[in-house]
């Protein structure tokens, strides 16, 4: 004789809310999680705009691309490159530029 447990209706449905309720808590805190990633990842971008705006504002004239040049070994050149293109840089830039004339 096979016995198998037998789950009402009303205990079905009591489960089924209680787990929905439940995904639903989960759903929303990654939600907020994702919402506050994104707002930092944000603030960082504008930080680095900025940062990079004034650094090339006191880049020796044609010094400002070398800091890219990842092929540059001469010795007499400084170390220090970014870890990012040009091209990021004044994306950066640009979108620090945008929402500092806004604020």
């Amino acid at each position: 004789m096979k016995h198998e447990l037998m789950i009402t209706a009303e205990t079905r449905v009591t489960l089924g809310v209680s787990e929905a309720n439940r995904l639903h808590r989960y759903a929303q805190a990654q939600a907020e999680m994702a919402a506050c990633a994104g707002r930092n990842a944000v603030t960082a971008g504008l930080k680095l705009g900025k940062l990079l705006t004034e650094l090339k504002a006191v880049t020796p004239h044609g010094g400002w691309e070398k800091l890219f040049n990842r092929n540059n070994d001469s010795k007499s050149e400084s170390c220090f490159r970014f870890e990012f293109t040009s091209r990021s840089a004044n994306q950066y830039m640009r979108c620090y530029k945008t929402a500092a004339g806004r604020l």
